[in-house]
Parts: C-alpha cells; sequence; structure tokens
C-alpha cells in the first residue's frame, strides 16, 4: 500500500508559525468566520426552501445517516437536487474565508494577505514537488 502524501498546514497556521498572527488573533478569526458563514439549512430557510423545523428534522436524518445535509434532504423529498444545488452556489458565494476575516477584524491588510497569500503558495508548491521549485 503507498503511503499517503502529509497534507499540508493550513493558512491560519502558516501564518501563527511565521508570526504574523497570534494563535488567539487565529481563534478569533474563526469564531468570526463561523458567524458569517452560513450553513444550508439555513440559507434554504432564508429562501423559503424549507422552514426551521424542516431543517431540523433533517438535521436529525443526517446524525442517523452519516451523510450530507443536502444528500440527505433529497433522499426524503424535502429538496429537489436542483434546489440543493441553488443552496451550494449561493453558499460558496457567501463564503468567508480565514484571510478575509482577519482583512475585515483588522489584524491583516489586504496588501498583507496578499503577500502572505503569495508565500503560502509557494511553499505549499515546494511542499508538493521537493527540489523542482528554486
Amino acid at each position: 500500500m503507498a503511503a499517503r502524501p502529509k497534507k499540508f498546514k493550513l493558512f491560519g497556521q502558516f501564518l501563527c508559525e511565521r508570526g504574523v498572527i497570534t494563535r488567539e488573533g487565529l481563534f478569533d478569526a474563526r469564531v468570526h468566520q463561523r458567524k458569517r458563514n452560513r450553513r444550508i439549512g439555513e440559507i434554504a430557510v432564508g429562501l423559503k426552501m424549507l422552514t426551521s423545523e424542516q431543517v431540523e428534522e433533517i438535521l436529525c436524518i443526517q446524525e442517523e445517516e452519516d451523510g450530507l445535509f443536502g444528500e440527505v434532504a433529497v433522499e426524503h423529498g424535502f429538496l429537489a437536487m436542483a434546489q440543493v444545488d441553488i443552496l451550494l452556489r449561493k453558499q460558496e458565494g457567501e463564503h468567508l474565508f480565514i484571510g478575509d476575516a482577519l482583512v475585515e477584524m483588522g489584524s491583516l491588510t489586504k496588501e498583507q494577505l496578499i503577500s502572505e497569500l503569495k508565500e503560502y503558495n509557494f511553499e505549499k508548491i515546494k511542499h508538493m514537488v521537493p527540489g523542482e521549485v528554486a
């Protein structure tokens, strides 16, 4: 069996290790991110595709069946696949990334974010292809 490639650290961890932000700053940004990033059920209620009660029912079924929210909703007739696609596109379009959360909170400037993302991506490439990036 071939060894699985080692996962590269997340961007927030990278920033902490470089001393750009503190662990507490990262934690605060994650809290901010969680408050802003809505779950698919919340979006469905907002668009009146589901009621709060239906979302709760889907969540209960989801715990038992261990599937994704949208898959469970479709399998049990709460939503059509086309509706799930709409919800997922809306969720993706609203997603707040950790770097943007740090900028919103004033922990990084937009320029710092761009610079650190370039360095992060360069390090990821070096990690993936050892010896080929100078």
